[in-house]
């Protein structure tokens, strides 16, 4: 399968786990991108990083996410590749508005974390009609 993920909050790369500290997504999203690669899929991995810092590392295409704006808040990048590109598999993590988006992805995963905060609710929930999967952190935060 072809799954491309966001990662929005600290910039990373393939090789940033090596170097210093992550932060909770940002660690879950590296491994979870390296295993999901191990398992025979193909993944693309839209981080916060510069344009020059792409590289692919464990087989894992790390990508920049792109200038944020307000009609594209997950980057434009990952706006323009993640509408026009066919993939199977959407993951997104933390971002209340993933969703309200069409992708040209078959499945859509929102990625909770410490993002799930009663005053993202009414966002979060209009984009749920696009939303196949949710993932929590664990059984108290479902």
């Amino acid at each position: 399968m072809f799954i491309v993920m966001h990662c929005g909050g600290m910039p990373f790369d393939g090789e940033t786990i090596h170097k210093q500290g992550l932060g909770g997504s940002e660690t879950a999203a590296y491994y979870m991108a390296r295993e999901l690669v191990k398992l025979g899929h193909k993944v693309t991995l839209f981080t916060n990083i510069e344009p020059e810092q792409e590289g692919t590392w464990d087989g894992v295409k790390y990508v920049s996410a792109g200038q944020v704006t307000q009609q594209q808040p997950l980057g434009a990048r990952f706006h323009f590749y993640a509408l026009n590109t066919p993939h199977d598999v959407c993951i997104i993590q933390r971002h209340p508005q993933a969703f309200t988006f069409k992708w040209a992805s078959k499945i859509n995963v929102l990625w909770l974390h410490d993002l799930a905060l009663h005053r993202h609710a009414q966002a979060v929930r209009s984009g749920m009609w696009n939303v196949d999967i949710v993932w929590t952190v664990s059984e108290f935060h479902k």
